[in-house]
């Protein structure tokens, strides 16, 4: 039985030497359910009467409060960081490594000694 057949409700041809399909039971209606009394509506007022007249306001508004200026805003929390200098280059650190007696190759990585001795000069700490 492919898809489409099960979609229209069409049922397979019974094979042969197999049992007959059972009939579906029938539907049976619910039993109705109670509901409960709905309330009387409540009165309405007629549309004859009229409205009582509202009184004359004799005193003016009270005056309107200036609103005074909004503070200046306040930075809360922790302080950003201030940005770091920008990376020397590897020119740069050989450069710098050459002028100070580092050995430093033309060409390859740069020594981690000359990077944290460049850095250590450039903030100002002292190496012992």
């Amino acid at each position: 039985m492919g898809i489409l057949d099960r979609l229209l409700g069409r049922r397979p041809a019974p094979r042969p030497g197999a049992p007959a399909p059972q009939p579906a039971p029938p539907v049976v209606a619910p039993e109705p359910v109670a509901q409960a009394p709905v309330p009387a509506p409540l009165p309405v007022a007629h549309a004859s009467a009229a409205p009582e007249p509202i009184a004359h306001v004799t005193a003016a508004p009270a005056p309107v409060a200036e609103v005074p200026p909004a503070p200046e805003p306040v930075a809360v929390g922790p302080v950003a960081p201030e940005p770091a200098a920008p990376a020397p280059t590897s020119a740069e650190l050989r450069a710098w490594g050459r002028e100070n007696g580092f050995a430093v190759s033309d060409r390859g990585r740069v020594p981690r000694q000359v990077l944290e001795a460049y850095t250590a000069a450039r903030d100002g700490v002292r190496q012992g």
